[in-house]
């Protein structure tokens, strides 16, 4: 608390003095006029500012400083070659320079004080001030003198502004030693040899002596950083007729569809996967369950309205699988399932990031993480790999233009041979360790504390940074296609998102891998592949992705069965028996169903959607429980058998058949499982029933024809299943004649007459009961 107070206090102290600078500044700058002065009083401004932010940032450091950034930046001043700089503005180019370097080795030393035991500390404080208020009126004097034509003294401003800047020169210098004093740099081999080396450059420069250590500059590497960066009586009774029955057919089938859906709802207990399927899609689910034969005229718009709201939702639903029965048991045993279903956030929160590296902010973040932290043993471990992750991520980066950017493959190879990049690197990133992270998994402190261990470094930011880099550098490329096409309100189809998701999460598993790698140099570590460990988390990340792929391409199938099987991911399975691979398939086939509804878009797509569902053998009837029933009845279906006409022989025919007539059953029905009657048919409308089942066809006009034409009476014994609208139908029957109906430019239809003799598959309509008797009248 002390420290802090303390700390507090000198930031007080120093924003009150530079106030005050500045104002005293901008004041002369106020009262001058001349361009020349103004031009130098910029140069100083801008010199004045920098020095400003700078320290400002050495006194509230980050815990995302970006580590290689700031390696790269004190590697080119190092090297840097100051005799090919602008004479004129030379020592102001070197005090601003070494103002930087200090300020960012400040940022990395851990208990910095100022020399409070330097009694001259002050007074050297007192004197700089004094000089440069004496070379800022100096200057003044010297543009005045200009402005009235005078010939001014510029030896006089010559030699002040040399002695302000030996003044600067020598308190920074002074600042150096201090740092060199520092108990967490003294013990870092790595930033203490580079640290000399700036000394000593810049006692060389102040001294006007020979900068052993100046190069060629390497700036243009960090250019190269990555920035990071939604008729007649008949004909019309008959087209009638047709188009009941065959809108009917539709609804017999979806009500027998349902109510078959409804039965295998019962009884999850038995039926893990049902558990796992209502969690992902709890509304669609829920409407199938409640739902009533009163409802069958707005089935296909409900259900199709239910579905989309829960595609909608799939990976917020997805979470819900923690509370099914499976996954419990899972979580129970193993509570690091939890973690891995915080994969599932991934979508919605890469949206909303600026930059990959905020990705990793999440992570630090997430409330497993958390949780594993303060569990300690090896859960503590997993929590630290990640937290580990978190600090190379940050070191990747680098503050260019104001925008934070991460390293390329370029940079890497510009940086990763040189030796004092190598140590400023790793011993920055052990400094980022001790002062923010306090990572017990990791202590580079054996590393950096041997200038030996250089070539182990050096090694490790070449081979493990490397795909780091590269993975960035695809981010980028990405990252700037998107943005033009936003910019240019250009469509961004999700295949490009998902394809920079992809590459986020790829980008985070690479830097868990280098964090093992990390591990690695660190003596008796030995290998711990926290990577594998992470595993099931990325896996879900990915699967999320994959899913809302899926549904963008409407391969809604693939979706819900992925969000289903996300259990099987992290939970280890024993092989199905029969009837668990059974109850497995009815799960898939009612999913192929729900999919089928959800990208139907006309009456015939809903039809084959429930077509696909239903079997042969039904689950409902309108003729149980009864002592006798009499009707008006329809049997549309699917006829085969034997057909003779025109004294031809006969011949086997399969076809459409729609007879309406009257049907018997004047006793109750069998052992409560099977109804019996018969049926008498008197017209049979199959070929009309056929053209209004086309949609292609649906408006189009019925011929004329005759009732001769569908006149087509027989017998037939019927019989039908307890819970089902199918029923079988054996018997024969003349015609009808009327066998096609013409469509589009044809001008004629098939009559012929015929007898048949055959067996039907059909579905019971009653059209309208002429008497019944049931068994509580």
């Amino acid at each position: 608390m002390a420290n802090r107070i303390m700390r507090m206090g000198l930031l007080t102290v120093f924003f009150k003095y530079v106030l005050k600078q500045m104002w005293l500044h901008f004041g002369i700058i106020f009262f001058s006029y001349k361009e020349s002065f103004v031009k130098r009083e910029k140069v100083l401004l801008k010199t004045y500012l920098l020095f400003f932010l700078l320290i400002s940032f050495s006194l509230s450091a980050q815990r995302s400083a970006p580590v290689a950034g700031d390696a790269a930046t004190l590697t080119d001043y190092l090297f840097k070659n100051y005799s090919a700089g602008n004479p004129e503005t030379l020592m102001e180019d070197i005090a601003a320079d070494r103002s930087r370097v200090i300020a960012i080795f400040k940022t990395y030393a851990i208990d910095l004080m100022d020399d409070k035991n330097n009694k001259n500390s002050g007074k050297k404080n007192e004197s700089i001030t004094t000089l440069r208020l004496e070379f800022l009126q100096l200057q003044q004097d010297y543009n005045k003198q200009i402005a009235d034509n005078k010939e001014p003294d510029i030896s006089k401003l010559t030699n002040k502004k040399a002695q302000y800047y030996d003044a600067v020169a020598e308190n920074d210098i002074d600042q150096l030693v201090l740092l060199k004093k520092n108990d967490s740099l003294k013990k870092n081999e790595f930033l203490f040899s580079v640290v000399e080396k700036f000394e000593k450059k810049y006692i060389a420069l102040r001294d006007q002596q020979t900068d052993v250590l100046a190069q060629n500059n390497y700036m243009q590497s960090m250019q190269k950083s990555v920035p990071f960066i939604g008729g007649d009586l008949l004909i019309d009774g008959i087209d009638g007729l047709s188009r009941f029955l065959a809108k009917r057919i539709k609804e017999e089938l979806t009500l027998n569809a349902v109510e078959n859906i409804q039965k295998y709802l019962e009884n999850k207990e038995k039926k893990d996967y049902l558990y796992e399927l209502e969690a992902v899609l709890p509304v669609t689910v829920n409407y199938l369950k409640t739902f009533e034969a009163d409802q069958i005229l707005k089935f296909s718009d409900d259900l199709k309205q239910y579905i989309e709201q829960d595609l909608k939702n799939i990976l917020k639903n997805a979470q819900n699988l923690k509370n099914t029965p499976r996954v419990m048991c899972a979580i129970k045993n193993n509570p690091d399932v939890d973690f891995a279903f915080e994969g599932l956030e991934v979508i919605d929160q890469i949206s909303k990031m600026k930059s990959p590296i905020d990705y990793f902010s999440m992570l630090e973040n997430s409330r497993n993480l958390q949780r594993l932290a303060k569990q300690g043993g090896e859960r503590k471990k997993i929590a630290d790999a990640l937290a580990l992750s978190t600090m190379l991520a940050y070191s990747l980066t680098i503050i260019k233009d104001g925008e934070v950017r991460f390293i390329t493959t370029d940079f890497v190879a510009s940086y990763g041979s040189r030796e004092d990049f190598i140590k400023l690197y790793f011993g920055f990133l052990h400094q980022q360790n001790k002062k923010y992270f306090n990572n017990t998994l990791v202590d580079l402190s054996s590393i950096v504390q041997t200038n030996t261990n250089f070539s182990k470094g050096q090694n490790y930011f070449r081979t493990q940074i490397t795909p780091v880099a590269e993975n960035a550098e695809r981010l980028y490329s990405q990252y700037l296609e998107i943005k033009r096409k936003n910019k240019n309100n250009e469509d961004v189809p999700y295949k490009e998102m998902y394809g920079l998701v992809n590459d986020v999460i790829s980008f985070a598993e690479e830097t868990v891998k280098s964090g093992d790698e990390l591990l690695e140099l660190v003596p008796n570590a030995g290998t711990q592949n926290y990577s594998q460990k992470l595993i099931s988390y990325f896996k879900i990340a990915h699967l999320a992705n994959n899913i809302m792929l899926d549904l963008d391409e409407k391969r809604y199938t693939n979706a819900i069965t992925k969000a289903v099987e996300i259990p099987s991911q992290f939970i280890k399975l024993s092989p199905l028996t029969d009837s668990e691979n059974k109850e497995r398939n009815n799960v898939i086939k009612l999913i192929h169903f729900i999919n089928d509804i959800a990208i139907s878009d006309s009456p015939e797509a809903y039809e084959k959607a429930i077509e696909s569902y239903v079997l042969p053998v039904g689950s409902s009837s309108l003729k149980e429980k009864t002592k006798s029933y009499y009707s008006i009845n329809s049997y549309p279906g699917i006829l085969g058998g034997l057909e003779k006409s025109n004294g031809r022989s006969a011949v086997g025919f399969v076809g459409l058949t729609a007879p309406v007539g009257l049907y018997i059953q004047p006793w109750s029905n069998i052992n409560n499982k099977v109804t019996w009657g018969f049926f008498v048919p008197i017209i049979d409308i199959a070929a009309p029933v056929r053209l209004r089942l086309d949609k292609d066809n649906d408006t189009q006009t019925l011929p004329d024809f005759e009732f001769a034409d569908i006149l087509a009476p027989g017998f037939y014994v019927s019989v039908g299943f307890k819970n089902s609208p199918f029923a079988f139908n054996v018997g024969l029957q003349y015609g009808p004649k009327l066998r096609n109906i013409p469509v589009g430019d044809s001008s004629s239809f098939t009559s012929v007459e015929s007898y048949r003799i055959g067996l039907g598959l059909t579905i019971d309509i009653p059209l309208v009961t002429i008497s019944s008797r049931y068994e509580n009248d």
